[in-house]
């Protein structure tokens, strides 16, 4: 970089160069007036002069710039020993990146707990390989080197390498130098281990989560079947003294939903919680859902860590009570869409058979003398529609036939599409003379025309009844009787049905 001239330089320069130019135009005017005569020594004499009057300028001047370039070249050598002290006692990893030679230079290199050199050339090629994880170092620093050719300002990136057998998280922030053309010629940064603090981040995330979710905590002396420690937020129905058998009769009575009192009561009963311990189940969850201080249900978990007392050998049951009333839903929603035919919104086959099952084991557990009915159909004609009019005319008849189902079923009755074009309707509590009026009206609405240009092709609808308990008492043995029923009234010709018990 050459030294700018100041005032007084640039009209010494201008005075020496045009007494240099006027010395050399008087030379050619004389060589041109005397050339006839023979001796042209002195005119020779004064281009000389002046040809070395302006190599004395251009020498001066070049051995300025060289002062003036060591002078900078020792003011950067002494910039980047102030940035080396300043940086010494700081974690910080101080880089810089020559954006045109695509070179990087580690300053502290001492802070480098990466082996890598202290001047990395080719920096965007090369750096990947120096890492556990090449492949996928690579893929990460590729997107950084292209972002900071690219950055105007400042920038910040996020690192995640394998060092040592351990994954660590790297933050990388950057500041561009740019020139009097607003090119960018160097990145100057800072690289800095965020692993712990990311660490204990997550670990703060996860004890303010534990936190929020705690209802209470118990422990219990399981050999005395004495309480030990009852927090503030369940001690509701405590009294001292009072054995913990006593106080869990009182929260199955007043916190525990009916259906959960009996799982609940034998799994924290102090004995069982023994017995399990001498298996070697130390550590025990229960889900069950309970009530909150308004009576409405919500989800709860109960965390049971068991020891033994070094001094009285007792087991001790260490019990953490937590609300999960949020994750159960969303587990809940997430289920329910697996549980769903993505294009009717009907649950599919492995959600309906389960829905089907519970209900109808939950109808033979109380003893149930209701009539249920298993309802099969198969679309006529489904396959001629798609061949004729193509699958998104057939995609939007199975929507149809869905809509249909849904409306003309009750919300409670369990309606799903098993695969292709073929429904299943467990209708409940349906009296058995109801049967064949129901599935009529159905039929008759499921005679759908479906029309493209000139094109028309009509389907409808077959099915095969099976009845609960009288014809089978789970989904497998209900469809068996039902597709036997379904088999007939398609051999009997379309928009018919069977009840199995009558063909």
């Amino acid at each position: 970089m050459m030294k700018p001239f100041n005032k007084k330089e640039q009209a010494v320069v201008t005075g020496i160069v045009a007494l240099a130019i006027v010395l050399i135009l008087l030379a050619i005017l004389d060589i041109q007036s005397h050339s006839h005569q023979r001796s042209i020594v002195p005119l020779l004499n004064k281009i000389i002069l002046a040809v070395a009057m302006l190599c004395g300028v251009i020498v001066h001047y070049q051995r300025r710039d060289k002062v003036h370039l060591m002078k900078l070249y020792q003011k950067m050598k002494l910039n980047e020993m102030l940035l080396q002290a300043a940086v010494s006692n700081s974690d910080l990893l101080v880089l810089i990146y020559d954006v045109k030679q695509d070179e990087l230079r580690f300053i502290n290199h001492e802070k480098l707990y990466i082996d890598l050199p202290m001047k990395v050339e080719r920096a965007s090629e090369t750096l990947g390989q120096y890492f556990l994880e090449p492949e996928e170092a690579r893929i990460q620093l590729n997107r950084i080197f292209s972002e900071v050719k690219q950055m105007d300002d400042y920038a910040d990136f996020d690192l995640s390498l394998e060092i040592d057998n351990a994954m660590h998280t790297y933050q990388i922030r950057m500041k561009s130098i740019r020139d009097e053309k607003g090119e960018l010629q160097q990145c100057v940064g800072t690289l800095e281990d965020v692993t712990e603090k990311m660490d204990l981040q997550r670990e703060v995330k996860l004890r303010e989560q534990f936190l929020s979710n705690m209802i209470g905590f118990l422990a219990v002396d399981l050999h005395e079947d004495n309480i030990l420690h009852v927090s503030e937020k369940i001690s509701a129905y405590y009294q001292s003294g009072m054995r913990f058998s006593e106080f869990m009769q009182l929260q199955l009575a007043h916190n525990i939903a009916p259906a959960y009192r009996q799982y609940v009561e034998t799994n924290l009963h102090v004995q069982k919680m023994q017995e399990d311990y001498a298996k070697g189940l130390h550590n025990i969850e229960l889900e069950y859902q309970g009530f909150d201080g308004n009576g409405a249900p919500i989800w709860r978990e109960c965390e049971i860590h068991m020891d033994q007392d070094s001094e009285t050998s007792h087991v001790i049951a260490y019990m953490i009570i937590k609300n999960i009333d949020a994750d159960k839903q969303k587990e809940f929603v997430l289920q329910e869409k697996a549980n769903r035919d993505y294009l009717t919104g009907l649950y599919n086959r492995g959600g309906g058979q389960e829905q089907i099952d519970q209900f109808l084991l939950e109808q033979d557990a109380v003893g149930s003398e209701q009539t249920h009915v298993f309802l099969i159909l198969d679309l006529d004609d489904f396959k001629r529609l798609n061949d004729t009019l193509g699958h998104q005319m057939g995609d939007r008849a199975l929507q149809e036939v869905a809509d249909i189902l849904r409306s003309h079923f009750r919300e409670y009755d369990i309606i799903c599409r098993l695969a292709g074009d073929e429904f299943v309707v467990l209708i409940k509590n349906l009296p058995y003379d109801v049967i064949r009026k129901n599935t009529g009206i159905l039929l008759r609405k499921l005679h759908l025309q479906y029309k493209r240009g000139q094109q028309s092709v009509d389907i409808s609808a077959s099915a095969g009844v099976a009845v609960w308990p009288t014809h089978g008492s789970s989904f497998k043995e209900l469809y068996e009787k039902a597709d036997k029923a379904l088999y007939y009234a398609k051999e009997k010709g379309k928009k018919t049905y069977e009840i199995y018990n009558e063909i």
